[in-house]
């Protein structure tokens, strides 16, 4: 029973969930889980979600073990933060001589807090442009200066987005707290040059709007158009005391919601070779379409270039 409790409680340490092998090695060969999402997973495609994202798997509390043949063991508990508040189940089976679990379940706790989307006002801009800069992007520091810069710019243009009639930003909330947020437009070109302009010159001067315009010929090389029938996704931010916790996804979901209000078949995005991100946007069904790298590029910021990525989507075009 020691020994069952044990590996169950591994199974929520990161170091652990980030070793796919690891993981798969705690898992039947037939192992089946209905998760908290009401997603049903095998042993492989938890073992490389995990892996792709460890995250924490929160604490166990109120945990239960009951023995229900010689080689069959029972394991339910409850799971709080830093994950979701669920109710837990696992079916552990002696195979071979060594635990492993057959079965998993998790079903959201009532107690825990829902998350919520809406849509963001003006009074929102200053709030989410900091919880953008908790963790800001290397390209983002480098193609401004520095921080602050950079975060006067983005607020800048995120203003222009709520103000547009084409631009939509969508906050994710957990008790009412802003929690990330996902920033929208319609497709086809990129923003007018002289609003570009205009807005690093109210963030970073005349000299530095000099110095910017130096660094943006690199971005531009690999900067690439979004598809005009679909809603083009700008920003996706997740503050990170609440990433690893479906937060992500669940801003992925509300974008697909937006564009199919819209009546457009498709979402799409741009984002850096490297992103670790990307793991998330292909679970969720984007692809990359287009890829584009340039060596000056990767000496300012570290990536070798971009990739614009596209999912489709099930909808009546308008």
């Amino acid at each position: 029973m020691d020994e069952v409790v044990a590996k169950e409680l591994a199974l929520l340490r990161p170091d652990i969930r980030a070793d796919a092998a690891e993981v798969a090695g705690l898992l039947h060969d037939d192992f089946r889980e209905f998760g908290a999402s009401g997603r049903v997973w095998d042993r492989q495609s938890v073992a490389k979600a995990l892996a792709a994202e460890p995250g924490d798997g929160g604490e166990a509390h109120d945990l239960d073990a009951v023995r229900l043949a010689d080689n069959v063991v029972l394991l339910t508990y409850a799971t709080g933060p830093p994950a979701r508040t669920a109710l837990r189940s696992s079916l552990w089976v002696r195979d071979g001589g060594t635990w492993r679990i057959l079965f998993h379940q998790g079903t959201p706790s009532p107690s825990s807090s829902p998350l919520r989307v809406r849509r963001a006002t003006p009074v929102d801009a200053a709030l989410l442009t900091e919880m953008m800069f908790v963790d800001p992007s290397r390209e983002a520091i480098v193609m401004a200066g520095d921080a602050d810069r950079a975060a006067r710019f983005q607020l800048a243009l995120l203003r222009q987005t709520l103000a547009s009639a084409d631009g939509a930003v969508l906050v994710l909330e957990r008790d009412r707290t802003p929690i990330g947020f996902a920033e929208v437009t319609g497709g086809g070109d990129l923003p007018p040059f002289r609003i570009v302009a205009r807005t690093a010159l109210h963030a970073f001067g005349v000299l530095g709007t000099v110095r910017a315009a130096c660094k943006s010929s690199a971005r531009a090389r690999v900067d690439m158009k979004a598809l005009p029938d679909c809603v083009h996704l700008v920003e996706l931010q997740v503050h990170p005391d609440a990433r690893n916790q479906g937060a992500g996804g669940a801003l992925l979901l509300a974008v697909e919601e937006e564009a199919c209000a819209r009546g457009v078949g498709n979402v799409s995005l741009t984002t850096t070779i490297d992103n670790p991100a990307r793991r998330l946007y292909e679970r969720h069904g984007f692809a990359v379409v287009a890829e584009k790298r340039d060596p000056r590029y990767e000496r300012l910021t570290g990536s070798p270039g971009r990739v614009l990525m596209v999912k489709p989507l099930a909808v009546t075009p308008r």
